[in-house]
């Protein structure tokens, strides 16, 4: 025997084990609705057997006397089971009531109790699963199963719509859950199917009959518990069905405002109660199953997915091309299997004619949307923690298309992005990465080698040739075309110093930095010619230059080829990677260095036209084929849930950290430089307000002076440095209990400013901007900041 102070080993090996579990009692309160009632004992009966070794009790206690049917019923539903109790109440004593007399039968006894609603159905492993949840660790006082309907507890959530069919909800819950851990803790359960230990009956009583007919109570005892430590649990691989405030119903009360006088009563005897309950809803565990939640197919038995083509503007580049020609070929041969949305700004989604297919839906680039998705897809690499926040905060499943590396490699441009940053969290979070070619794909995995461990497509862009533009003028010799844009890799501009030096009775057509005529020089800026004269140019040429450094993919090479025009092309890896895709190449003359430039394009000119054989080389359906695939794939992985949860986890703290770093932007408040002399004023003693009490309160200049107050401070110094008054009572209780329910200090800000009274008043606030800035930011997955 152990003495006191010492613990047996087994206690030590293994905290839940059964020999450590108390009997338990399933406490059923029943009032009318046969139907109901007989559903919710039977499936009972048919499971218990899963936790004889708990040697349960059923303990059935009929709360409407004189209803004969419901009597007879629990009657003849005694006498089949040795280990049913039927009790009845002497008149209608209400659900609280009710739950006590069996609680305290179970508290006399030494038992554990499951208060179970006559209004559920119990499933296969509800009962074991629950238990087992329960006895997970030994602070664990209280634990709920999920269910279709039941607030906190429901899985799918709410907000996804009540499934009544009892087989359409477990199998819902079966899809979600499966990727879930067996429980994880949460501030409150519900009372429609709670576990609640002996200990805590013991030491704490039994419901509050001061809740009347129920709602609310299992709150008030769960928050006595847990002053002294005892924890709540959520049951994720437990189900059970419930059908909904069924037995309330039939009492012909006003349900809503008894929940709310119940929930205000909790509120009042626990004042950290709601802040827990929306700490929590602000958890990445929560918002991960809400948007699991949207994981399930649409009532069409579709996928919901959304790409966002926020960065798509109205111009012509590779990316826009290839976003254009995924998302409609997708749609063209996916959109039975898949709902497609587009985030665009109206006049992109028209530019390149995404409006021609006619179901698929365009969102606002504001990210305003509540809308959730299954899979959310940025086609090209991200450039910022908001387009990153953007999918986050939409999708379950994150895939981003990886082009090239360029933007991280090249010093100058690296210099005004964090990009080691932002593609290590997508290296490390995101569910899948799909690389444009085998070079991308190799040059990304050596810099964010993280990303070896996320699921990754890499599937070499279509070099069918017929997918591009194919007709062709073979004996133009109008100029020669140089391709490229603004950007040192391209290298078009000194291209085009080479080309004309060496031939300077041949005329050069250049896409390059900017609009000019130079000699024999025309220099157009990339992005700015329409589709046509994009062809024309093409057509026309006698060569197409290709002089790039570097690229992920080479849109250029394809469509010269697809117009059989001769090419020079620097001698790089994913030049070398599209034309091994061939059977038979012609025409095509590749550069090492800009030395062997001036060789190459002789020897081109000697040509007249590029010959391919594109037997057997992918198209945009075989290749939006193998994307579909990999979207469905992601969805069924066992990890989605985990790294939903770690993903948004990390996404937190590098909003915060982007957060911190806009609000470091700014220099000091006493050193900093100011247009408008109202900013400096209003820092002044000057502009000091005194209160009924005599306290002074000084308006901030700078909106980082009201980010390290607190409270009350808070309120009253952003009043003053915002609206020049003090707070009324009713807006300083209504943005103190916002603080303490954990809404950010800078939204609070920011709702000051942005009402009626804070735009009339005018009163600049240096940093306000970037305050505004980090609140949509923030606000977007509503995380605390």
């Amino acid at each position: 025997m152990a003495t006191e102070g010492s613990i047996p080993n087994r206690h030590i090996a293994s905290t839940g084990s059964v020999a450590d579990r108390k009997p338990v009692d399933i406490i059923v309160s029943v009032y009318k609705s046969v139907q109901l009632t007989s559903r919710c004992l039977e499936s009972l009966a048919a499971h218990i057997h899963e936790i004889s070794n708990s040697d349960p009790r059923l303990i059935v206690i009929n709360d409407s006397p004189g209803e004969r049917d419901v009597g007879l019923l629990l009657d003849s539903f005694a006498r089949r089971y040795a280990y049913v109790r039927v009790l009845e109440n002497e008149s209608n004593l209400g659900f609280v009531r009710t739950a006590n007399r069996g609680l305290d039968i179970a508290c006399k006894d030494g038992r554990d109790a499951i208060l179970v609603n006559a209004d559920t159905e119990t499933f296969s492993c509800t009962l074991k699963n629950l238990i087992e949840a329960a006895y997970a660790d030994p602070q664990i006082g209280f634990a709920s199963p999920r269910s279709n309907n039941a607030s906190l507890c429901s899985l799918p959530h709410l907000e996804c719509g009540v499934t009544t069919d009892q087989a359409e909800a477990y199998k819902r819950w079966s899809v979600l859950s499966r990727s879930m851990p067996s429980f994880h803790f949460a501030p409150t359960a519900v009372g429609f199917y709670l576990y609640i230990k002996h200990s805590v009956i013991a030491n704490f009583g039994f419901l509050d009959p001061d809740f009347g007919i129920g709602y609310e109570e299992e709150n008030d005892l769960i928050c006595r518990a847990n002053k002294v430590g005892f924890r709540t649990v959520l049951a994720n691989h437990a189900f059970a069905y419930h059908a909904g405030s069924a037995s309330f119903n039939l009492l012909g009360i006003d349900l809503r405002a008894h929940q709310s006088t119940n929930l205000q009563k909790v509120a009042e005897r626990h004042e950290e109660f709601l802040p827990l309950v929306r700490r929590y809803e602000a958890s990445a565990h929560y918002r991960a199953e809400v948007l699991l939640s949207h994981a399930l197919p649409t009532p069409s038995g579709r996928l919901k997915i959304v790409f966002d083509l926020a960065a798509v503007g109205m111009d012509f580049n590779g990316t826009n091309e290839m976003s254009k020609a995924i998302v409609g070929r997708f749609y063209d041969r996916h959109a039975s299997k898949f709902e497609i949305c587009v985030i665009c700004s109206n006049k992109a989604f028209r530019f390149h004619n995404l409006d021609r297919y006619p179901g698929i839906r365009r969102l606002e680039t504001d990210c305003g949307t509540r809308e959730r998705f299954a899979i959310g897809v940025q086609l090209s690499q991200p450039f910022s923690v908001h387009a990153l926040s953007a999918l986050e905060g939409i999708a379950l499943i994150n895939i981003f298309g990886m082009l090239d590396t360029i933007a991280y490699d090249c010093g100058y441009l690296s210099m005004n992005n964090r990009l080691d940053a932002i593609w290590g969290h997508m290296s490390r979070y995101a569910n899948g990465i799909v690389f444009s070619s085998k070079v991308s794909e190799r040059t990304f995995l050596a810099r964010f080698p993280d990303g070896m461990h996320v699921a990754n497509l890499s599937q070499l862009l279509p070099t069918r040739l017929i997918e591009y533009k194919t007709s062709g003028t073979l004996f133009a010799r109008d100029h020669v075309l140089i391709m490229g844009n603004h950007f040192a890799h391209k290298a078009s501009g000194r291209a085009a110093e080479l080309i004309s030096e060496a031939f300077p009775n041949i005329r050069c057509v250049v896409i390059g930095k900017e609009n000019g005529v130079s000699q024999n020089v025309r220099t157009y800026k990339a992005g700015t010619l329409d589709e046509k004269k994009m062809e024309a140019l093409y057509r026309r040429a006698s060569v197409v230059v290709l002089p790039s450094y570097v690229e992920g993919f080479g849109f250029g090479l394809l469509h010269a080829l697809a117009m059989k025009k001769v090419v020079v092309a620097r001698d790089i890896p994913v030049t070398r990677e599209i034309l091994s895709a061939y059977k038979e190449c012609t025409g095509v003359f590749l550069y090492a260095d800009d030395r062997n430039i001036v060789r190459a394009i002789k020897a081109a000119m000697m040509e007249v036209a590029s010959s391919v054989n594109d037997d057997g080389a992918p198209g945009w359906d075989l290749w939006v084929d193998g994307f579909a695939q990999f979207c469905t794939r992601l969805i069924e992985q066992d990890d989605t849930f985990d790294r939903a949860v770690r993903r948004l986890e990390a996404g937190d703290q590098l909003r915060k950290a982007e957060l911190a770093d806009l609000l470091q932007a700014y220099p000091p408040t006493d050193t900093v430089a100011v247009e408008d002399k109202k900013e400096v004023e209003i820092g002044n003693e000057d502009g000091a307000i005194a209160d009924a009490q005599g306290r002074r309160w000084y308006p901030a200049r700078h909106v980082r002076t009201l980010l390290e107050l607190e409270g009350e401070e808070l309120i009253h110094c952003a009043y003053v440095s915002i609206l020049g008054r003090l707070p009324d009572s009713d807006g300083l209780v209504n943005y103190l209990e916002e603080l303490q329910s954990g809404i950010p200090k800078i939204e609070v800000i920011a709702r000051l400013r942005n009402s009626s009274e804070g735009q009339r008043s005018g009163r600049p606030l240096v940093g306000y901007r970037r305050a505004v800035i980090a609140t949509r930011m923030l606000s977007i997955l509503g995380v605390s900041g």
